[in-house]
This record gives C-alpha cells, structure tokens and sequence, in this order.
C-alpha cells in the first residue's frame, strides 16, 4: 500500500496497493464410488495471481477507484469425480479469469452512491451443461472463451436513525463465444442404443447458464424506538424486495428453455438482547415469499439425438420455490 497526496484538500490522497498471490493445489482420490465406478486419480494445480489497483479520494466524501486482478479456479472435486466417469479428465481444465473494474463511490453522513463497472474476461470457464450426474450434482464443463461484463448502482439514504433505505440494480452481459455442444447420439427413441457419431452444435455467441441480464433488490428498515432508551431501542423491522431478470438453463438460449423473470417479498423482524454477563441473543423473525407467488429459480436440461428419426429428444427438470415460509431464529453472540 502506498499513498501520495493529492492537492491541497484535507485527505485528498491518491492510494495506490498491489497484491501478490500463489497458490498450490494436491488432489489425489482413490476408491470406488457409490456405483461402484474407480475413482484412482492424481493431480496438482499451480496458480499465480497478482492483483493492483488505485483510490482516489477527493473531499473524503467522493472517491474514484479502479483495479485489475487475475484470478484461477480448480474444478471441484465433483467436477473432477464426473470427468473421471466419462474419461475425460485431460479435458477438465482450471479456469483463469481478468478481472477490471473501475467506479464511484459517495458516502456522507445520510447518503450513499456506488457505481461500479465491471467486465470478468473467462478462459475455460467451468460452466454448467444442463446434465445432472446420478447424484444430482450440475455437471460442469470448461468453455473456451466467455466473460460477464455489466454496471451495479446502489444507493442509500438514511435521513433519521429510524429510517434506511437501500436499493441495487445489476445490468449485465454474460456470454460464451464460439460455443460447441455434443449431443448424446441413439438409434431411435424406441431402443435407445448409444452410437458413436454425436450430433454437434454451434453457437457463435450465446447466453451463460443461470446468468439474469437484470436483478434488482430494495430494503426499507424501520427502528421505532430507536430515538429512545428503551429495551427496545434496537428493534428492526425490514421489508425488502427481489427482481430477477429471464435466464436461461442450458446454453443455448433457446427460449423454450428460458425461466421467466420473478419477483419475492420478504420481511424481517429482529430484536437484540445484550446481557452483562451471558452475551447478546437476537430474536429474530424471516418471512419470505409474502405474495405466495409460484415461480421457478433453478432447472435442468437433457437433450439428445436420434439417428434414424432425425429428431431431438429434450428432458427437463424444475425446482420450484417454496411458498410463503416464515422462520424464527436465536442467535447467541459471547465474548469479543
């Protein structure tokens, strides 16, 4: 970290830091699974990872920051169990991503405002296929080039103790280029009998999985007593709402495999109690889902060929949302 002046104004400073890290990783699994299939397999992972960026702070109220960062991923070991059962562990990859980013950021007394642009540059980006492994687990494969760029804005305003509002918005583009698909190949959908030629698709530039364009999200918080001095002064209660843009579960951006966009409703009720001796308990009550609307987060997609039909078999999979639910939950905090 290193910090330089920056005019004549009281805290007006430049800072500059960098950040240098390595990491190294040792997988080794032995034994069968649960379906009885070999697990034998060795490997090691080498990362480097620098990262550097700049603030600066004008008036103490404004600053403007940007900074750069490379960062790697390994597959997990349930990636790197399910390449293991189709035998393609030499085509399971880590991923490496550039990321930059550069904003704004205002804070005074009873106000905030951040706006932060972003683009996450992907090589080999492990990314969900649509397939689900016996287990249930979202198999993952390594996608060539893709990336995520986009703008968050959020704010805040809180103009007495009793009262806060805070909301974000999320704008983004979340692509894979130059995509190809292997499609599972049969005979006919009568027998299914594998055959070895697949079926391969391409898509020059096409969606991410799970990947919504637009979210949002707002919260108004209440303290009615927090002007006072009673055993009640930190009571909360919180509304806040959720959007979640259309997006889509495999990656072809078809949208008959698209899941429309939501909205939820939660509120949140809590209530700190601060012992001389026991520690703080919080009480609090969640509810989520106030509107008991019917919506799906999540999904799955299959899809295979038939050689002698010359058609497209699509299996499908969907998660959907509970309900209203409500929960209470005590929390007990001691010591420092």
């Amino acid at each position: 970290m290193y910090e330089l002046p920056l005019g004549a104004g009281h805290g007006n400073a430049l800072k500059f830091f960098a950040d240098i890290q390595y990491r190294y990783i040792s997988l080794n699994m032995a034994g069968p699974d649960n379906d009885g299939s070999l697990l034998d397999h060795k490997t090691s992972y080498h990362f480097f990872n620098p990262k550097a960026g700049v603030t600066a702070i004008i008036q103490k109220d404004h600053q403007w920051y940007a900074s750069v960062y490379t960062g790697s991923r390994e597959p997990s070991r349930s990636d790197v169990k399910e390449s293991i059962k189709a035998g393609k562990t030499g085509d399971l990859l880590p991923e490496r991503m550039f990321d930059m980013e550069a904003g704004y950021r205002l804070t005074s007394q009873s106000f905030l405002l951040g706006v932060n642009v972003y683009a996450m540059e992907y090589r080999n980006q492990l990314v969900p296929t649509g397939k689900k492994s016996d287990t249930g687990y979202e198999i993952k494969e390594n996608v060539p080039v893709s990336y995520r760029r986009g703008v968050e804005v959020e704010a805040g305003w809180q103009p007495v103790p009793q009262f806060r509002l805070e909301g974000n918005i999320c704008m983004s583009s979340n692509k894979i280029k130059d995509l190809t698909l292997y499609l599972d190949t049969y005979d006919n959908p009568d027998d299914w009998n594998p055959v070895t030629l697949q079926v391969t698709e391409h898509y020059d530039l096409t969606d991410l999985v799970y990947s919504p364009s637009f979210t949002a999200a707002a919260l108004v918080a209440v303290r009615p007593f927090a002007a006072g001095r009673s055993l009640f002064r930190n009571l909360e209660a919180a509304l806040t709402a959720r959007f979640v843009g259309k997006q889509y579960y495999d990656n072809t951006s078809d949208v008959d495999r698209m899941l429309p966009a939501y909205q939820n409703l939660g509120f949140t009720l809590s209530q700190p109690f601060a012992t001389r001796k026991a520690g703080t308990f919080t009480i609090s009550l969640f509810a989520d889902n106030l509107l008991n609307q019917s919506y799906c987060a999540s999904a799955w997609a299959y899809r295979a060929a038939f050689r002698d039909t010359g058609t497209i078999e699509v299996m499908e999979g969907f998660y959907p949302q509970a309900g209203f639910n409500a929960m209470i939950k005590i929390a007990w905090e001691w010591g420092n």
